[in-house]
């Protein structure tokens, strides 16, 4: 049991990172979706 545990701490540990650049580069894309909306009004 505690080294399925550390194991999957280990998959965690190594997915975070990916995991956490995906969602910065979607909330950076629906940034600049909503202000190119503000801008066309």
């Amino acid at each position: 049991m505690h080294g399925q545990i550390n194991l999957h701490f280990l998959t965690l540990q190594e997915y975070a990172p990916r995991l956490v650049r995906g969602v910065c580069f979607v909330l950076n894309r629906f940034n600049v979706l909503i202000y190119a909306l503000f801008s066309i009004n």
